[in-house]
């Protein structure tokens, strides 16, 4: 599991705060699953259509933009 430095309060899709140190974040493994299929995808699917694809899969609202 990757691990990398928390830089903002923000927590970035793919990533969750380490459960012994808030200043490092993990990788989120269903997020990064998530973020492979939508890559896969996106060269023939619209910008909207691959957050709606990432809100099913997650859970997680996603902006389009």
């Amino acid at each position: 599991m990757e691990t990398r430095k928390r830089r903002s309060p923000v927590i970035p899709f793919g990533w969750s705060v380490h459960p012994e140190d808030t200043k490092l974040l993990i990788e989120h493994d269903e997020e990064q699953d998530a973020l492979a299929y939508v890559r896969e995808i996106s060269e023939t699917t619209s910008i909207r259509k691959l957050a709606d694809v990432l809100r099913s899969l997650t859970g997680r609202k996603v902006s389009p933009r």
